[in-house]
């Protein structure tokens, strides 16, 4: 544990202040930052992205960001590689690394980068499949239907611009795959949503090319993995929760989108629109990769459709709306992101290391920046005096202990970690709730399942009907009322 190098990561929803915290940390103890947002890497597009400016770097170095052109992607193994280089580098020189960003399945794959299954039998990085499946492939799938094995015979030639088709019965692609997968592989289909389109397929994918269930591929290399791997992380971790309240956040959020039209927004989508224009060839529009996956492309796709000025003005419009709501709905996508997948991730490491007899790796802190006017207070004098705990290896605090709103989250959300991780993440499809069966109400089996049927939304949906009274009814009421 001595050895480890320590890494500083602050997370949190959009609008937190993580760069802040960033700039600040890094400034007061030597550091550089490591940008870690999927659309930052990108050169340019600075408004639509919500980079940093340069004066608010305050001359603290900032790595990995601004460096790919608009035309390429960038995937999880390249941000390992990159990260990981730079906090060796940084660290030689004895200078601090602070990872700082939204995309937090990269900060999560970082963190946990010694139980990553790295092998090539299960890469999740976008390939071309083989013409021809593994022999043990047919076998697999000779339960299937007829259908069913046409569609899966297909596999090599299915495209992500056709996940969302549907055919006469109005049933969309993505649902036959993932109902194809829950019955060859049941233990991967119960983690992934039907919606998770890439998920689904690839986990298909592995089928056809290993003639495997992924699940029992994962199963076998976690297996043989050494108990100090599976307990212990590659970096010695201090992560910085950054939290903001909902209702806050959501009034900051609307000031951001409206702030980011008089920084030029319309001009970054239209050089976007560009540059789509140029390079693909189909015309389909793929907003689910690179660049487009940006808050504030997608939603003006109807500015660019409009033939006169009034309908652009108002696609216009419509387009910051739709903004605003995609905003507040990426805002709280990464709040349960924190809540549902990394907190449960680092409270089991902590209970694994705890029961080998060696210190946890990661110690996470929740910052509550609610308040920009006490951002001092509660935000960056308790995070100095963590970091300094944690730099010069002394003891650290209660999680809990820095204010009333982190106790209430630590508490709820560690219950909600060890139940999240006791169930391995598997999903509940709430029947009651869903009025699509194609884009279901879907939920973790546990805690997160049980508080979702004592919600008032679900007693909502399964209280009984009240009935009018028949008109018989009433008379029959009037008289008695005449009676008296």
């Amino acid at each position: 544990m001595t050895n480890k190098k320590k890494l500083i990561t602050i997370i949190g929803s959009t609008a937190t202040g993580k760069s802040d915290l960033a700039v600040q940390l890094a400034k007061y103890r030597d550091g550089h930052v490591l940008n870690a947002d999927s659309i930052q890497v990108y050169k340019g597009l600075d408004v639509i992205s919500n980079k940093i400016s340069e004066s608010e770097q305050d001359s603290v170095k900032h790595h990995m960001m601004s460096f790919l052109d608009k035309d390429k992607e960038y995937s999880i193994p390249q941000f390992i590689a990159d990260s990981g280089y730079l906090v060796d580098k940084l660290s030689a020189q004895k200078t601090l690394p602070v990872v700082a960003g939204g995309t937090h399945y990269y900060i999560h794959h970082l963190i946990f980068q010694n139980n990553l299954i790295k092998t090539d039998d299960i890469s999740d990085k976008p390939h071309s499949l083989t013409t021809n499946p593994h022999a043990d492939f047919y076998s697999m799938i000779s339960p299937l239907s007829s259908s069913d094995k046409d569609l899966i015979m297909a596999l090599p030639s299915i495209k992500e611009s056709q996940y969302t088709n549907v055919d006469s019965s109005n049933t969309p692609l993505y649902s036959h795959l993932h109902r194809i997968l829950s019955l060859i592989d049941p233990v991967t289909a119960s983690r992934w949503h039907l919606r998770d389109f890439r998920k689904v397929k690839r986990s298909l994918d592995i089928i056809w090319e290993n003639g495997r269930k992924r699940s029992d591929i994962e199963q076998e290399q976690k297996a043989s993995k050494s108990i100090d791997a599976l307990s212990q992380t590659k970096y010695k971790n201090l992560v910085f929760w950054v939290y903001t309240d909902p209702d806050t956040l959501s009034k900051r959020l609307e000031r951001r989108v409206e702030k980011m039209t008089e920084q030029g927004l319309l001009n970054e989508i239209e050089e976007l629109r560009a540059l789509e224009n140029a390079f693909i060839s189909n015309g389909q529009q793929d907003y689910t990769r690179g660049l487009f996956q940006a808050i504030g492309y997608k939603e003006f796709d109807a500015y660019f459709k409009a033939t006169t000025e009034k309908e652009r003005d108002e696609a216009f419009k419509q387009g910051l709306e739709l903004m605003k709501i995609g905003t507040r709905r990426y805002a709280m996508k990464q709040l349960k992101w924190i809540q549902n997948k990394l907190l449960p991730e680092i409270v089991a490491h902590q209970k694994s290391a705890s029961s080998d007899g060696v210190p946890s790796s990661i110690d996470i802190y929740m910052v509550d920046s609610s308040d920009i006017s006490r951002w001092d207070e509660m935000v960056v004098h308790p995070a100095k005096d963590i970091l300094d705990k944690f730099l010069n290896d002394e003891p650290l605090p209660d999680p809990k202990s820095y204010s009333e709103v982190a106790e209430r989250l630590f508490s709820k959300e560690s219950k909600l970690a060890a139940s999240n991780a006791e169930t391995g993440y598997r999903k509940i499809t709430c029947g009651v709730c869903t009025n699509d069966p194609h884009n279901p109400i879907v939920l973790n089996e546990g805690m997160e399942y049980e508080n979702h049927l004592s919600s008032k939304a679900h007693k909502a949906k399964t209280r009984k009907p009240t009935t009018k009274p028949t008109q018989e009814e009433i008379e029959r009421l009037r008289k008695l009322k005449n009676r008296v």
